[in-house]
């Protein structure tokens, strides 16, 4: 159990990072996914913030990041792009926000803000094989450092729904799928 009084990660965009170990489980193979995050900013500047990314070199590798006025998903496999979802978004800092991405592989991409589905200015659903050899990194990508602070960071071999999203916003427990 965490006893923090505030139970959340700092990243101080110098040299803090949190590796998790290359697993099948991070993997979606052709299934769907979700990706839930509550993000805070503590300064909003015209650098890329990396909150979550998987990388093997530019042909292979998962992103999620924000780069003012963007906040990207983007997963791409042998050079293919098989899901990016791109919505315009511009965060305050020092505010917290509850980001979503969730897909169908190969047929949608979702992207919600605390609750509210967003716009895509970029949609892309090849689909196929989600896959990658690669370690999932937090407040890094590729050797750059993010000053960013997460709350949670949740990783769903599933799609969820519109109302599952909002339940999670809410604070509302989600039925196991």
């Amino acid at each position: 159990a965490n006893t923090m009084p505030a139970p959340y990660y700092r990243f101080d965009g110098s040299d803090d990072k949190i590796t998790v170990g290359d697993a099948a489980d991070l993997d979606w193979g052709s299934g769907d996914g979700t990706i839930e995050a509550l993000v805070y900013f503590p300064v909003v500047d015209s650098g890329d913030v990396h909150i979550l990314s998987r990388y093997t070199d530019t042909n292979n590798r998962l992103l999620f990041y924000y780069d003012g006025p963007d906040i990207e998903f983007y997963f791409k496999s042998s050079s293919t792009v098989m899901q990016h979802a791109r919505v315009t978004f511009t965060a305050t800092a020092e505010t917290w926000y509850h980001i979503v991405w969730t897909f169908e592989n190969g047929a949608s991409n979702q992207v919600y803000i605390n609750g509210v589905l967003q716009t895509l200015s970029a949609d892309v659903t090849t689909g196929g094989a989600m896959n990658l050899a690669a370690d999932m990194e937090f407040g890094k990508y590729s050797g750059t450092y993010s000053e960013v602070v997460l709350g949670k960071v949740k990783h769903w071999n599933v799609h969820l729904s519109a109302t599952e999203v909002k339940e999670l916003y809410s604070g509302a427990s989600v039925p196991f799928k």
